[in-house]
């Protein structure tokens, strides 16, 4: 989605947001990756994410403002371990394989940079001010609106699904992989499933799911309730519905789990019973033709397409490119590295085709074993983070590190969607400042709904 104007104008605002109400730079990041993420420019070939602007803007706040670390000293250096996998599985032995190539710096950057998000979820906490995390939560919901209206669009019109398709993907200039997106999404269409702004039902969905779980989570760091806390969820019901995508029922439900796991039963009944009442009305005027019909084809035991490329396809095509180059179960075949055939590079047919949609198993194919045992340890860590953060928030957070654990496994969007894993990362950073903060090592510290006082101060 790109548009000259548009970029100039949305990069112009962030950066005044930066130089003089930082609260709008928080919006606008929020607001990027969760409504409109494929907003881009060009210099050259190459494309300029508005959203990795955000991103970049933000950074700069996180290594000027003086208080605490923006991460937690006494927890696992995680963003160090991710840069460091990405430029030497990701990038470098990539390079010494098949050459150098500008794809893969760009690579490197824009990934890298998705995933350091986690050191800036843990500064929402640790040195944001209350303001720039409002701006955030703010940017979120109005993100979300628009996904929904975009899902409400796309679902009962083919006209306005046919322009916004076009508009997500076709950018002007078609492409190989543009056309292929445009082509994939009217397929799915067809088939009464809408991808947004995301090129996939799945990643639509679960991009909503997580920032659903973001806006929740802030709100009661925060202690801010208003309509919008009715709003998102209702939006990301619609999104749910339109996008039929059975791994965002599952996600939700794990989300769901965690909440029972951690609340009493008194607290929890109401809530849930709530929740459907949300739902309910909905159900009423989205048609969720297409998400019961894929809910009953998988429990009749049809063997579908993708269900069948991540049980087995997916697992023995991976298989096959080990057979044809073992050292890579060492070496990893790089980031991305399918990439590189649009510069001719001769990668063979068994390797390309070891692209599986599982984002476990595409840790070891983008960067070996090592890789592999590196993220591994981060998502286990990640659960348990989950259930021993403060009792306040442990509903969210315990629910909210299922539900993650399964995301991984179930697609490969949360590895290869960067705006997906700013939301990722942001709700694990938070997890990460929240935990810190309450244990015995840091309780000299004043702490408000596990959020340290010096952290409250003005944005100037």
């Amino acid at each position: 989605m790109k548009s000259l104007p548009v970029f100039l104008a949305v990069f112009a605002f962030l950066c005044w947001a930066r130089a003089s109400r930082t609260p709008w730079l928080f919006f606008g990041w929020g607001f990027l990756i969760t409504g409109l993420p494929l907003l881009r420019g060009l210099i050259g070939p190459i494309p300029v994410y508005l959203f990795d602007v955000a991103v970049f803007l933000v950074w700069t706040i996180v290594l000027t403002r003086r208080g605490l670390p923006a991460w937690p000293q006494q927890v696992p250096p995680w963003s160090i371990l991710f840069i460091g996998i990405l430029t030497i599985f990701g990038t470098l032995l990539p390079t010494l394989t098949y050459g150098f190539y500008p794809e893969m710096i760009w690579n490197l950057g824009h990934t890298g940079l998705a995933m350091t998000t986690i050191v800036l979820g843990a500064f929402l906490l640790r040195g944001a001010t209350s303001a720039e995390r409002s701006g955030l939560r703010l940017g979120i919901a109005i993100g979300l609106i628009v996904l929904a209206a975009i899902a409400i669009l796309e679902k009962s019109s083919s006209d306005w699904n046919a322009v916004l398709v076009r508009l997500f993907y076709g950018a002007g200039d078609e492409t190989a992989d543009q056309s292929g997106s445009v082509a994939a999404a009217e397929v799915l269409s067809a088939l009464g499933r809408v991808s947004g702004p995301f090129g996939s039902p799945n990643t639509f969905g679960i991009v909503a799911l997580m920032a659903a779980l973001n806006y929740w989570l802030i709100s009661v760091i925060d202690r801010r309730q208003s309509l919008l806390s009715y709003v998102v969820p209702a939006c990301l019901a619609v999104i749910a519905l339109a996008c039929g995508s059975r791994q965002v029922i599952i996600a939700t439900g794990l989300v769901g789990l965690g909440y029972v796991m951690t609340t009493a039963p008194e607290r929890a009944l109401p809530r849930l019973l709530l929740g459907a009442a949300l739902i309910a009305p909905i159900l009423i005027f989205v048609d969720p033709s297409a998400l019961l019909d894929r809910l009953g084809s998988l429990s009749a035991g049809v063997d579908e397409a993708n269900v069948s490329a991540r049980l087995s396809e997916g697992p023995q095509r991976f298989w096959e490119m080990l057979v044809q180059d073992p050292t890579l179960l060492f070496t990893g075949v790089g980031l991305e590295i399918q990439k590189l055939t649009r510069f001719n590079v001769d990668i063979p047919s068994e390797i390309l085709d070891g692209f599986v949609s599982n984002g476990y198993l595409l840790y070891i194919y983008f960067f070996g074993i090592f890789g592999f045992l590196v993220m591994a340890a981060f998502w286990i860590w990640v659960v348990h983070c989950g259930f021993v953060a403060p009792k306040t928030i442990r509903p969210i957070t315990g629910g909210g590190a299922l539900a993650l654990a399964f995301i991984v496994f179930a697609d490969n969007h949360a590895v290869l969607s960067e705006e997906l894993l700013n939301h990722i990362m942001i709700f694990i950073g938070m997890i990460t400042a929240m935990t810190t903060s309450a244990s015995p090592a840091t309780r000299p510290r004043p702490i408000r709904m596990g959020v340290p006082s010096d952290a409250r101060r003005a944005s100037q």
